[in-house]
């Protein structure tokens, strides 16, 4: 029951009415205090204005006077994407063109004085060009170089020196006559002086030694010839030596580096001559710097002794073509089969006769030394997200010259750097803090870009959001080659359409549509081909071991033309700027194109609120990927009694929640700033889930679940590379661990759950 209110008026007491003089009195008290009241209020208000605005500021770092024209280009509007557009539109050819002259001056090998040369000189440019802050990073590595000109030779049955290889590559045109350049050599060869039988082993890869055994053929104690190509020299090195040769040649085939024929080449045409050869690092690429696997080359590190380094275990040493043919003439018996058959105008056996008593010698001599190498680190901070950072990473070292390995990438970095400087001049910052780095000592090994992600590994794993990585910038002229993680593959779509192709008659010629119209995908015709990112290059640390998502890119030559393994010169004398202006790109038009698709998605990921990633294009193809395994393997594993319902439904889940998270991505607010950020964090941390921290089998420090490099070929990226590997070695290389197989599998089911929890909104 609810009583009834009642509403009674307050009766005042007659003998508390106050007289006219005291009422006046009242009044005027009356006014002093809303006076008063009206000013705290006024000061209140300010207060609390100037506060907020410091505040502001204060969860802003990197603000200046010119916040407010910030401001106005940070917001993806038409003004920042025309800032862009301007930029990328003053890339200079002109000033690549003097950039690359100047660096291919001279060989700079990793260490070299003008390696460290051009390292400061890089810092001094780029601190001319307005960055932020540009330092050196100096770290001690262990580097392998030959103490003499390595010696291989036909011997006679008495021990008499029948034949040579030349020991330094032919002077062919002027600028290579250097007295700088290094003898042919593999880095990282063990030393040696051995006497033995030659056999032909095509190119020293598994299934050749496979096939050799089903021939009945054995290289135990004998030295082996192999062609360069197809994979990297040193898993060569590593697998005819666990097939039990005792020394390796390796030789650069016409089929594979000048098809067109020897009699057609540099200084003719761009193929290699017949004396070009070939050098090259025979070091695992997985964990830096010899001597300290896992950690930075810092004074305070421990060091591996030297007797117990994993380094090769044979002497291997390059040859010319002109050369190899002098060594294979020795093979008579056991013809080749057809596809070993080279581009050599003799007949390709493998074995010698039993009655020719001449043997083939190789004489190396290595020495290591711990030698300095440097980075170049320069950054302008982010203005809104400044512990965000968006890297463009390029090596600096050379075998010899280098113009396209990689002075064309550094050349086009340079030029990126003079933008960058001449934007932030005008006013403009970006929004997450973009590093610029010059690496050292790459052609040893990946040495100064890994000794710089193991130095800094906790700080990139938390806040890198991405690494763009051109290593040789132009290798041809006919259309891009993009190897990338799913994550960017449309953000880098997006911005070769803003890139018109060199030659462009109209604004409809974009990189994109030349990109998609000559090289499109295996699956999908209306989108062009991304592959799967391998090794060899400044990216494997950052992607394989920490989960940050990259792209590495070029313009390259008509892959389905030349079916051959590399650019024509690739580390040899005659990588020089004449035969990079002559024959590849006369006008610098290609590496102006490559300098501005860096810079135009650099720019795009360090400024866009919302990060261009896309997890649906992950789910696509890790779908395609796991198809694959189940149509290539579920016969043999259901005879093992192994399910793939596990996997498969792991994939599904991962496919759903993508689509799903998608769709909230798309709702996000982007004027809210904990909303951004929290959509961005989770963006980063896909990449991430698939890290495991106790790395694949045998390879510790490549620890991407979904994307590695093949164990057995360091070059190509491989899918699932644990449990793909797993069952390569059931089926290729006889090893009955099917065990091995069913904890691979289940470790790829577990990081899919993993990473779909990433994408997930549901409390733990």
């Amino acid at each position: 029951m609810t009583e009834k209110a009642e509403f009674t008026p307050i009766k005042l007491d007659e003998d508390a009415a106050l007289n006219p003089q005291e009422e006046r009195k009242s009044r005027r008290r009356r006014k002093v205090i809303i006076a008063v009241t009206i000013v705290v209020v006024i000061v209140l208000f300010i207060v609390a204005f100037i506060a907020g605005y410091f505040v502001r500021r204060a969860v802003k770092p990197g603000c200046d006077e010119h916040e407010k024209d910030h401001d106005k280009h940070q917001n993806g509007d038409d003004d920042q994407d025309s800032r862009h557009k301007e930029a990328i539109q003053g890339i200079s050819k002109e000033r690549i063109e003097e950039s690359l002259r100047y660096f291919t001056k001279a060989p700079h090998p990793s260490g070299s004085p003008l390696s460290n040369e051009q390292a400061e000189y890089i810092k001094k440019k780029w601190e001319e060009s307005g960055l932020d802050k540009v330092e050196l990073k100096k770290y001690d590595v262990l580097l392998s170089y030959p103490e003499r000109p390595g010696i291989a030779s036909i011997k006679s049955a008495d021990g008499s020196t029948l034949f040579t290889a030349q020991r330094k590559e032919k002077v062919l045109e002027p600028s290579e006559n250097n007295s700088d350049v290094l003898p042919p050599f593999n880095a990282y060869s063990s030393s040696g002086n051995i006497t033995a039988r030659l056999v032909y082993v095509n190119y020293a890869m598994v299934e050749d030694f496979k096939k050799l055994r089903e021939l009945n053929i054995s290289v135990s104690g004998h030295i082996v010839i192999a062609k360069y190509g197809k994979i990297y020299r040193g898993d060569k090195a590593r697998i005819a030596a666990d097939e039990g040769a005792i020394g390796l040649i390796l030789y650069t085939d016409p089929v594979d580096y000048s098809p067109e024929g020897v009699d057609f080449t540099y200084p003719k045409s761009w193929w290699l001559p017949p004396s070009g050869v070939q050098r090259g690092t025979l070091l695992n690429f997985e964990a830096g710097d010899p001597l300290t696997p896992g950690y930075p080359s810092r004074d305070e590190i421990y060091t591996i002794p030297e007797n117990k380094l994993n380094l090769p275990s044979i002497p291997v040493y390059p040859v010319s073509y002109e050369d190899g043919a002098r060594f294979l003439e020795l093979l008579t018996v056991n013809e080749a089969p057809k596809k070993w058959q080279g581009g050599l105008k003799i007949k390709y056996n493998i074995t010698m006769a039993t009655d020719d008593k001449r043997n083939v010698s190789l004489d190396i001599k290595m020495k290591l030394k711990r030698t300095p190498v440097f980075n170049v680190i320069g950054t302008i901070t982010g203005r809104e997200e400044p512990d965000r950072l968006v890297l463009l990473g390029n090596h600096r070292d050379a075998w010899t010259f280098g113009a396209a390995d990689a002075s064309s990438g550094t050349a086009a970095l340079m030029e990126i750097s003079k933008k960058l400087g001449e934007m932030k001049a005008k006013g403009w910052k970006p929004r997450r803090t973009m590093v610029l780095c010059s690496w050292g000592a790459e052609e040893h090994g990946m040495l100064g870009s890994t000794e710089w992600a193991e130095d800094f590994a906790n700080l990139l794993s938390n806040r890198a959001v991405t690494y763009i990585n051109v290593d040789v910038a132009v290798k041809g002229n006919h259309s891009l080659r993009v190897m990338s993680s799913p994550l960017l593959e449309f953000a880098f779509m997006e911005a070769t359409k803003k890139i018109q192709v060199p030659g462009a008659k109209n604004s409809d010629d974009t990189l994109y549509e030349d990109w998609k119209n000559k090289v499109p995908d295996e699956q999908n015709s209306n989108l062009p081909s991304v592959k799967k990112v391998g090794s060899g290059s400044d990216h494997t640390t950052a992607y394989f071991r920490l989960g940050v998502s990259s792209v590495w890119f070029e313009f390259t030559y008509d892959k389905t033309k030349w079916s051959v393994s590399n650019y024509p010169v690739y580390h040899s004398v005659h990588d020089t700027f004449h035969w990079m202006k002559n024959f590849v790109d006369r006008d610098f038009e290609y590496h102006r194109a490559v300098a501005q698709l860096w810079l135009q998605i650099g720019l795009t990921l360090a400024d866009q609120p919302l990060l261009p990633f896309n997890c649906s294009q992950y789910a696509d193809r890790l779908t395609y990927y796991a198809k694959d395994i189940n149509d290539k393997y579920e016969k043999a594993l259901t005879q093992q009694k192994i399910s793939l319902d596990y996997f498969m439904s792991a994939v599904k889940n991962f496919s759903n929640a993508a689509s799903t998270f998608n769709d909230w991505l798309n709702a996000v607010n982007h004027d809210n700033p904990l909303a951004l950020r929290m959509a961005n964090d989770r963006l980063m941390q896909l990449e991430r889930a698939f890290i495991n921290p106790q790395g694949l089998p045998g390879r510790p420090y490549m620890r991407h679940v979904v994307f590695a490099p093949s164990a057995h070929n360091a070059y190509a990226g491989s899918s699932f590379p644990g449990l793909v590997d797993a069952l390569y070695s059931v089926q290729q290389l006889n090893k009955n661990d099917w065990e091995l197989v069913k904890k691979e599998l289940s470790v790829a089911v577990f990081y899919i759950q993993t990473a779909t929890n990433v994408m997930l909104f549901e409390s733990l």
